[in-house]
């Protein structure tokens, strides 16, 4: 009888701890951008900032949970009016998936069409010579280009954690 209580207040012991282990690590939050016209959920916090415009003239706001080994984020970049009115949205996912493997020594893995409700966009999945691994997701909303991105070690771009990140994001109604 003794070895039973033992077991079983052993059994309690690591089921409470793992409830409370899995409680304490799971601090994913959603993130609000009114501005940017997004939600998503981030593991952590993530610092925000804006990059001086580039030679295009467009500006990028950054939100960035970075955790070391693996890292997330949601920018959003907005260009002059009418910057994207006469382009085709397939052409601009080709110029953002050039800019990032230009003249880098990666390896394109993924690259394929991909949906947002009824906006269309474009995953992009890469490897650098070291094994560390992004997933980029693009979307185009008038002038304006979200890139939302997971990155970690060698095939951290399937994990649950990167899957539920990317698959979090949304466009806030009226964008």
């Amino acid at each position: 009888m003794r070895l039973i209580l033992s077991w079983m207040l052993c059994a309690a012991v690591l089921v409470l701890g793992v409830s409370f282990a899995a409680g304490a690590v799971d601090v994913w939050k959603e993130v609000r951008s009114s501005e940017g016209g997004f939600t998503a959920v981030f593991p952590a916090d993530p610092k925000i900032r804006t990059e001086p415009p580039d030679l295009s003239g467009g500006v990028a706001n950054v939100y960035l949970a970075d955790l070391g080994k693996t890292a997330y984020e949601v920018s959003y970049t907005d260009y002059p009016t009418g910057t994207f009115a006469a382009r085709n949205v397939d052409v601009i996912f080709n110029l953002a998936r050039d800019d990032l493997v230009k003249d880098q020594p990666v390896k394109l893995l993924a690259d394929r069409k991909i949906t947002l409700g009824d906006r269309p966009g474009r995953e992009v999945v890469f490897a650098e010579q070291d094994g560390y691994t992004q997933a980029y997701r693009f979307f185009v909303v008038k002038d304006r280009i979200y890139a939302v991105i997971a990155g970690g070690p060698a095939g951290s771009e399937k994990s649950p954690e990167a899957k539920r990140f990317l698959e979090s994001f949304r466009l806030v109604v009226g964008k």
